[in-house]
């Protein structure tokens, strides 16, 4: 029973990989026809995620894991750069789900074993949804400027909760 559920595993995580690997080619390809049809206008808008993006990058990423990345004594740099790749896939789809099975892999080959990867990795997406929780709250305050819906304040504040 446990070799069959490697082997589906395997083969879901090899569609998940086919599909996140198209998946930046869609978002070029929508962001393509928007600007083809709006012009720039709508690229203006989204300085909002653009600032989340930055923030999220500079204050918690260099200095907060960067910190941590000191203090067990291994570059930050160097491991941003080990997983480039789906850290590009999480920005074109802004879904840090379908970077999972190729940083789970990357994991393994650099020497972690399965049982701790599937724990931790698993985990930290299933209890680590700060970023997913702002980036909603964004998306709805980008949505609704796109739309020119009007929110009230306390619309506002029931998205931030």
């Amino acid at each position: 029973m446990i070799g069959l559920i490697e082997v589906l595993s395997k083969a879901f995580f090899k569609i998940v990989h086919v599909i996140t690997s198209l998946a930046p080619i869609g978002a070029f390809g929508a962001m393509a026809f928007t600007i083809g049809k709006h012009g720039m206008n709508p690229c203006c808008r989204l300085k909002l995620i653009g600032t989340f993006y930055l923030l999220a990058f500079f204050l918690f990423v260099i200095f907060g894991l960067g910190m941590v990345a000191k203090a067990c004594r291994f570059s930050i740099f160097r491991f941003l750069a080990f997983i480039k790749d789906e850290l590009l896939i999480v920005l074109g789809t802004s879904i840090s789900e379908t970077a999972l099975p190729q940083l789970m892999e990357k994991l393994e080959r650099l020497g972690c074993s399965r049982g701790i990867v599937g724990l931790i990795v698993s985990t930290g997406y299933s209890f680590n949804l700060d970023g997913t929780n702002i980036y909603m709250t964004l998306a709805v305050l980008f949505l609704a400027q796109a739309t020119n819906t009007h929110m009230t304040v306390m619309q506002e504040v029931t998205c931030l909760r």
